[in-house]
């Protein structure tokens, strides 16, 4: 066999343990030259009769050098939204700060001395300092 046969069996291999082509090359890279440390050649330059205990070996590490990946914490699967059938139309909007702005507003309110929380709430109301004041506060 030659130098792509060996990458077109290992690669439809390594798709079955990845979720991209990328990944599914970068497994089979690995494991040739996992084998090449280990042989001291690639498996296509050994002779024929090795080639079955070769792809089966490489195959062997394929399919544990995909699982040790799987396996680590940092690994973060994503899709973007580019790929997705809906593509760009897709918004994300980040609400963070409108929700976390009122907690801190009444926390701050709530931190203030009774005389100055009085105004801080009537002026979070809506009313203005010419209201307050003839409020009587």
């Amino acid at each position: 066999m030659d130098a792509m046969l060996w990458l077109q069996r290992l690669t439809r291999w390594a798709r079955l343990f990845t979720r991209w082509d990328a990944e599914a090359d970068d497994l089979v890279m690995e494991a040739l030259h996992a084998c090449r440390r280990h042989f001291g050649s690639y498996p296509w330059e050994a002779p024929p009769e090795a080639h079955p205990q070769l792809l089966g070996r490489c195959q062997r590490k394929v399919r544990s050098l995909a699982i040790d990946h799987n396996r680590r914490a940092w690994v973060c699967h994503e899709l973007l939204l580019v790929d997705t059938p809906v593509g760009e139309s897709l918004a994300c909007r980040d609400d963070t700060e409108a929700m976390i702005e009122p907690l801190a507003v009444e926390q701050f309110i709530g931190s203030l001395p009774p005389y100055l929380r009085v105004v801080a709430e009537l002026y979070e109301a809506g009313y203005n300092i010419g209201d307050a004041t003839t409020r009587g506060y």
